[in-house]
């Protein structure tokens, strides 16, 4: 008992039953789960407190999802609208784009997405620029899914300051933009319930996770109140995506449209059974898929030094493809749609992993796949996309640490449609993503790089894009550099 009260100070009781009266663990277990205790209030009587999710009352109607389960249709404007979008990410973070959003280069990007057959896109908080977005929108055709960031980290239990804080900023937003014409929607948070668990251990994170649910229903029921011409989000990921749809699903009645954000083949595939089940009386959305996540070495690929392994963008192109007709389109009606993930270059898992153009604006095989994709919803086309650019086959490079300050070598094998002159640009974004202290010299004959990184240990990834006029491929390599404290095998 003394290692539990120090090791575990959450708990306040224990009940200890002995391996052999296997009955009276049953009769206990049934016992408590008949009467559920009020979490956060100690004194409340295990007879009459209420369960937590009837807090709120039941959900109220909405004129803003029509039809039956399986047969849902998201209403815009008077009119169903199955939404095909894109994240645009640009501005986001330092991790985004840091180019400037003027009307120039919103019209450049919006005009492309409307082009693709793209009628959303989704933003994940305010921005300086949002004005501009919007009226930008509009004149593409397009909708925003606007999105305030709720805290991934927050005590939504006890901390009625920051939850009142919130609220203000919700309040004032959908005041400012509410008839605005772009407007799609609104989306409470992103991924807040699962991500709650890196800031709370069990049983607190129950709790926690159930205060935020409670709190996106009284968020929900507020914007409702303010604005009642445009639906409510709000966004899960998709790991342990089951217990997060069940606890919104009880909680969180008054949201029109669950989302949930999904990637890996493994999740995405079983996405629309899990949601249906566990919450059939109102659709989902997908409000991210994409290629695979770089996250979980369940479904991850590594080379003989462990050093995470990145698809071409050319396979990535295909996996969007694949994805929404196959996972997304398929299962319209029990969903409305979804949303790829993202616009452009982002350095998050490495600094070319996601994005459907670099940060030169070019357009990377994932437009194209989209396109057909949206235009071609047939499931039988998998990832199937026209595509005549360059393509990259093999990368050669250094699968043991290297020394610091001593150029190796990296090369690469490609194919090419039209035997048409292809550029080859190396980079390297070092563990900080800077590029300081690096230095690349390109072969004029064979695109091959020689390539000399700083003493700085860590994992470097060494990016190739090969590019000519039919189009672009690029992928990125692991290298790694250890501490000079330690042996390191020379290239």
């Amino acid at each position: 008992m003394g290692s539990i009260a120090t090791e575990y100070p959450e708990i306040k009781a224990a009940v200890f039953v002995p391996p052999t009266d296997a009955n009276a663990a049953v009769a206990l277990r049934d016992d408590l789960q008949a009467k559920p205790f009020l979490e956060g209030s100690a004194n409340a009587n295990a007879d009459t407190a209420p369960l937590w999710f009837d807090l709120h009352p039941a959900r109220e109607g909405s004129n803003l999802v029509q039809g039956e389960p399986g047969n849902f249709s998201l209403m815009v404007d008077g009119a169903p609208f199955y939404v095909k979008g894109v994240v645009y990410n640009a501005g986001h973070d330092w991790r985004d784009s840091a180019l400037p959003l003027s009307r120039r280069q919103l019209d450049t990007d919006f005009s492309a997405i409307q082009a693709m057959g793209g009628n959303t896109i989704r933003r994940y908080g305010s921005n300086w620029s949002d004005r501009n977005i919007f009226n930008a929108a509009v004149d593409h055709h397009l909708k925003v899914m606007y999105g305030f960031w709720l805290p991934q980290d927050a005590d939504y239990l006890h901390d009625e300051k920051a939850m009142n804080n919130c609220q203000a900023m919700i309040e004032s937003t959908v005041k400012h933009y509410r008839n605005h014409p772009g407007l799609l929607g609104w989306s409470l948070g992103n991924e807040v319930w699962g991500l709650l668990k890196h800031q709370y251990a069990q049983p607190c994170l129950t709790q926690q996770r159930h205060a935020e649910v409670l709190f996106v229903e009284r968020m929900t029921r507020r914007i409702k109140e303010l604005d009642p011409n445009h639906p409510v989000f709000c966004a899960q990921e998709s790991f342990d995506v089951s217990g997060a749809v069940a606890d919104y699903a009880t909680g969180a009645p008054s949201l029109d449209v669950m989302c949930v954000n999904s990637y890996y083949e493994q999740e995405i595939a079983h996405l629309d059974q899990a949601v249906t089940q566990i919450d059939p009386n109102r659709p989902y959305l997908v409000s991210e898929f994409g290629p695979d996540g770089y996250w979980d070495d369940k479904y991850n690929h590594r080379d003989a030094q462990e050093g995470l392994m990145e698809a071409t963008a050319v396979f990535k192109g295909w996996q969007y493809g694949d994805r929404w007709r196959e996972y997304v389109a398929r299962n319209k009606g029990r969903n409305v749609g979804g949303i790829a993930y993202c616009w452009s270059d982002r350095y998050e898992g490495t600094a070319t992993w996601f994005g459907m153009t670099d940060l030169e604006g070019r357009r990377k095989p994932a437009c194209a796949a989209l396109a057909s994709a949206w235009n071609h919803p047939d499931p039988g086309l998998y990832g199937t996309f026209p595509y005549d650019g360059p393509r990259i086959v093999r990368v050669s490079y250094p699968t043991q640490p290297v020394q610091p300050n001593i150029p190796f070598h990296v090369g690469a094998e490609i194919q090419t449609c039209n035997g048409d002159k292809t550029a080859f640009i190396w980079s390297v974004t070092c563990p900080d993503f800077s590029s300081d202290d690096v230095t690349i010299k390109t072969s004029d004959i064979d695109g091959s790089a020689s390539i000399r990184l700083p003493s700085r240990p860590g994992w470097y990834r060494i990016e190739l894009k090969v590019t000519n006029r039919d189009g672009l491929d690029e992928t990125s390599v692991p290298v790694k550099v250890e501490s000079p404290a330690n042996p390191v095998a020379t290239n």
